[in-house]
């Protein structure tokens, strides 16, 4: 019975750390593509959704801490014209209690800013905020535009 009884608990203990312990790259293609989906949907909300309520955003136009703020940006981004955006994680590993990942960006004009791209590097710091991962912390760089001939 004393075996059994051990038996059923270390199964247990493996299931729920099994559940706990996903692969870091999945997870991170996870909230990757919950993020094109958004961006390119226009639906600036749901992009700051995914970072916990006071995860720095650390990009172009500064740093950016809170919900309303990332929304804001986003929205500028979209309506300055970059519509359409693509993510691809390179790399992904766990610490403790986070994920983070490194991978790379690109943007698509339309409008004024038809046939032109933008692209650059991310990395990205994923927690388990409630039910769900969430982003803690995001830096994100352009890549140096090429320098014009003289």
């Amino acid at each position: 019975m004393l075996r059994r009884s051990l038996w059923i608990t270390a199964t247990c203990m493996m299931l729920s750390g099994a559940a706990y312990a996903q692969d870091p790259k999945q997870l991170s293609e996870s909230v990757a593509d919950k993020w094109v989906k958004a961006y390119n949907s226009n639906a600036p909300a749901g992009v700051a959704a995914l970072f916990t309520d006071e995860a720095p955003f650390i990009g172009p136009p500064g740093v950016l801490k809170g919900h309303a703020n990332v929304e804001k940006a986003i929205a500028a981004r979209i309506q300055a014209g970059w519509t359409t955006e693509i993510l691809k994680i390179n790399e992904a590993h766990s610490v403790g209690d986070a994920v983070w990942s490194v991978g790379e960006f690109q943007f698509t004009g339309s409008g004024e800013q038809a046939g032109k791209t933008q692209s650059g590097n991310f990395g990205m710091v994923l927690v388990k905020d409630g039910a769900d991962w969430h982003i803690s912390m995001l830096v994100a760089a352009p890549s140096a535009a090429p320098t014009p001939p003289k």
